[in-house]
């Protein structure tokens, strides 16, 4: 089975690798850096050359490239294999899930940010169709692909069936007392064991996992 490495800093030495074709569940509150660690993953492979679809559904593109600039990202040396896709400023936010989805069967790689802000414009129904077919096109054309949630914005069972189906769940908490967070991963495809907590620390190069500190 083809495996593929997230090049955040720490995180393959940590965990390892992710099984190729997976939809990944980011589950955090704001400003826990769960949106962070999907751009700075898709960012990572954009600068191997690997092809990017980033759908924004809270926010304009400009805005995720300022967030990029924020960190030392240089937008300019990843777009041409860079494809924005802004589900912000239109109503026809299906279309635009479909248009990521393509891309998905293509090989790409893609985030959905923020999935939990599709629930004002779709039903929970309309959702968990859009979660499948983003995971039979993972199946088809390979890559990562990350859905990027915030906690506790919609009901809880309407959220446990988004993590039913993903095939891989990364929970983020804010640690204030230690000035880090905590990364639990809960749920990974293909995988025995997957029950971890890893500290990580969000800096001005973004996201970077603690390979040394342990939290009690």
């Amino acid at each position: 089975m083809i495996r593929k490495k997230i090049a955040i800093p720490g995180f393959s030495e940590m965990y390892g690798t992710i099984p190729d074709g997976s939809v990944i569940l980011l589950l955090g509150e704001p400003g826990s850096g769960n949106d962070i660690f999907a751009l700075q993953a898709l960012y990572s492979h954009a600068l191997e050359n690997g092809k990017v679809a980033y759908l924004t559904a809270d926010t304009y593109p400009e805005d995720i490239i300022e967030e990029m600039q924020a960190y030392g990202w240089d937008y300019n040396k990843v777009k041409s294999t860079w494809k924005f896709i802004d589900a912000y400023s239109t109503r026809n936010i299906k279309e635009k899930v479909e248009e990521l989805i393509t891309y998905a069967r293509e090989g790409y790689w893609t985030t959905i940010d923020t999935i939990t802000k599709m629930w004002e414009n779709l039903s929970i129904t309309e959702i968990v169709k859009i979660t499948r077919k983003l995971r039979e096109a993972a199946r088809e054309g390979g890559g990562i692909h990350f859905l990027v949630a915030m906690k506790g914005e919609v009901d809880i069972k309407d959220e446990r069936k988004i993590k039913r189906i993903a095939d891989g769940l990364i929970e983020f908490t804010p640690l204030a007392e230690h000035d880090v967070g905590i990364l639990r991963i809960l749920k990974m495809r293909r995988r025995a064991g997957n029950w971890l907590t890893i500290p990580y620390r969000i800096t001005q190069r973004g996201i970077e996992i603690e390979t040394t500190m342990h939290i009690v």
